[in-house]
């Protein structure tokens, strides 16, 4: 077995996300998993 690209991945992923979610749901799935953005290590020294 050939390993997959991980562009190759991706798409399965989304593919199989579409299928079992719908597309609405599966971009609200993916929305969860925003990184963010900004230094965590930094702002958290100032918040505190």
């Amino acid at each position: 077995m050939e390993a997959k690209t991980l562009n190759e991945i991706h798409k399965q992923g989304i593919d199989a996300l579409v299928k079992v979610l719908g597309p609405v749901d599966a971009v609200r799935f993916l929305q969860i998993y925003d990184p963010g953005s900004g230094d965590y290590t930094k702002d958290k020294k100032t918040v505190a």
